[in-house]
C-alpha cells in the first residue's frame, strides 16, 4: 500500500487550522500591501500562481494516470511560504520601479 504524503495525514482540524492560518496572513498582508501602498504586483502574484495550481490540477484528474505526490493544489497550500516570497519580490520591484518612475517624474517637472 502506497504511503500518503506528509502534508495529507493528520486530523481535518488540524489542516484547516494550518490552512486557514497559512490563508489568513497572507491574504492580510496582501491587503495591507494593496491599501497602503497601492501595489498590485504581489496579489496578481498570488492569484496568477494559484490559477495556474488550479489548472494543473485539473489537468491532472483529467489523466489518472500520472502519479503525483500530491495534486498541485496542495503542493500550491504547502509550498505557500514560496509563493509568499516571490509575492514580497514582485511587491519590491514593483516599488522600487514606482519610485524610481516619480522620482524622474518630480526632477523632470522641476528642472
Amino acid at each position: 500500500m502506497p504511503s500518503r504524503p506528509w502534508f495529507t495525514t493528520g486530523s481535518r482540524r488540524t489542516r484547516f487550522v494550518a490552512i486557514s492560518g497559512a490563508l489568513t496572513y497572507v491574504t492580510g498582508v496582501l491587503a495591507l500591501s494593496l491599501d497602503r501602498y497601492g501595489l498590485v504586483g504581489p496579489t496578481a502574484v498570488v492569484a496568477g500562481l494559484f490559477a495556474f495550481a488550479l489548472f494543473r490540477l485539473w489537468q491532472a484528474r483529467q489523466n489518472p494516470a500520472v502519479l503525483l505526490v500530491g495534486d498541485p493544489f496542495q503542493l500550491y497550500l504547502v509550498a505557500w511560504p514560496a509563493v509568499f516570497a516571490v509575492a514580497g519580490v514582485a511587491g519590491a520591484l514593483e516599488r522600487y520601479v514606482r519610485n524610481a518612475v516619480d522620482e524622474r517624474d518630480t526632477t523632470e517637472s522641476a528642472g
